[in-house]
């Protein structure tokens, strides 16, 4: 097991916990632990996509406040509105940002400045797709890893003078980051406590690719509500 601080090299980060698939209990939880995984289920995008936003926290540049939102803000969306919930990740300064109940921290030593550039973000979120097609498919390739109770967490960078920088390092070097240099966003698969290794496993589960395609679908529409609405 690998231990990283995946925040590193972030100025302000936005990060949002996406927890994945519709198996949530391990071959040893007992009747209690696993009636209390399908109450925390019930009712929730768990049911009906197979993901649920765990937690989200994200950076506001135009007021320079920080917003937490809590794991009843994921529980609260359907199916339907779950969008909503990505567009308040991605575009903090916008109306979508002040929905849903939150809790909101001023950063004193911010300075207001415009939100960030509309094709930074699109950037951040194709990158964010392509790299969930490509664990996608590696997951979906390798049936003998069975993950449980895993999520995506996804990371950008809030700070626009940041965004700005790292920006213009990448149109003039090619190269990769070096390690601790700021980057846009960064995305990983965390908690494996309930996972494990089964070589007798030849298919994956249905419910964790599920999961991926909705998420994928979700960043997509994302990419279509900010153009139609010019976010």
């Amino acid at each position: 097991v690998c231990l990283e601080n995946i925040l590193r090299g972030f100025v302000r980060p936005c990060v949002l916990d996406l927890k994945m698939g519709k198996n949530l209990f391990d071959h040893l939880a007992d009747e209690t632990k696993i009636d209390k995984m399908k109450l925390n289920a019930k009712d929730t995008t768990i049911e009906s996509m197979a993901m649920r936003i765990s937690g989200m926290k994200v950076y506001d540049t135009t007021q320079c406040v920080y917003r937490t939102y809590k794991k009843d803000f994921g529980r609260s969306f359907t199916k339907e509105d779950i969008i909503n919930g990505f567009l308040a990740f991605f575009f903090p300064s916008s109306t979508y940002g002040s929905m849903g109940k939150q809790e909101t921290i001023d950063d004193k030593e911010g300075n207001p400045t415009q939100r960030l550039p509309a094709k930074k973000i699109r950037w951040i979120i194709e990158s964010f797709r392509d790299d969930l097609v490509d664990m996608r498919e590696w997951i979906a390739k390798t049936p003998s890893l069975e993950l449980i109770g895993s999520s995506l967490l996804f990371v950008y960078e809030g700070d626009r003078e940041t965004v700005d920088a790292v920006w213009k390092r990448m149109l003039e070097d090619d190269e990769p980051a070096e390690e601790n240099e700021p980057i846009l966003c960064d995305v990983r698969l965390i908690d494996f406590a309930h996972s494990r290794w089964d070589s007798q496993q030849t298919k994956q589960d249905p419910g964790l690719l599920e999961g991926f395609d909705n998420a994928i679908l979700l960043l997509n529409q994302c990419m279509e509500v900010q153009k139609s609405e010019k976010l």
